[in-house]
């Protein structure tokens, strides 16, 4: 486990750490052989200042997340993209920035999350699934044909329940 992670925006002398990062993982292998592609993508996330870097004393660039304010259905949370350095993986990383964004958001009053994961990525999906993510649909073919994503979304805010609310007005009246 790492002690000690900071997160800053991610610049452009980022991007080869990025692609890398990308390149060595099963997403990358399975959805990003076009080099330029996975450039252009990444170059992008770091222009709009959408991607974060974690940082430790041992990597200057162990993990990154990109996510954007309204990229679900316009108006939600949406996390693009997360990968972790090889040399950094199982030791928090992922949940340390998937932790940062999700209380950056809060911060911001989001309500919900949401983020795909392909169905060759069990480690990922259980990963969220750890984190309180929900599955919230299976699309077939939605990047790639022969891949489907599940889509998953967690809850930010405490919604209360009907019982709850009924609660709270009965005291109030009493």
């Amino acid at each position: 486990m790492i002690n000690r992670v900071s997160i800053n925006e991610g610049v452009s002398a980022h991007l080869d750490a990025c692609l890398a990062m990308v390149r060595d993982s099963d997403l990358g292998r399975n959805y990003f052989q076009d080099e330029g592609r996975l450039t252009g993508i990444i170059r992008e996330g770091l222009l709009k200042g959408e991607i974060r870097i974690a940082c430790t004393a041992e990597n200057p660039c162990a993990g990154f997340i990109w996510f954007t304010g309204a990229g679900m259905f316009y108006g939600f949370p949406y996390i693009r993209l997360l990968a972790v350095n090889p040399a950094c993986r199982s030791d928090g990383i992922g949940s340390f920035l998937l932790q940062y964004v999700e209380d950056l958001l809060r911060q911001r009053q989001a309500r919900k999350v949401f983020l795909t994961v392909a169905e060759f990525n069990l480690r990922a999906k259980r990963l969220y699934e750890r984190l309180g993510y929900g599955e919230v649909a299976l699309i077939s073919d939605l990047y790639i044909a022969g891949y489907a994503e599940h889509v998953m979304m967690k809850q930010l805010d405490e919604v209360p329940r009907p019982t709850d609310l009924l609660s709270e007005i009965g005291h109030a009246i009493a």
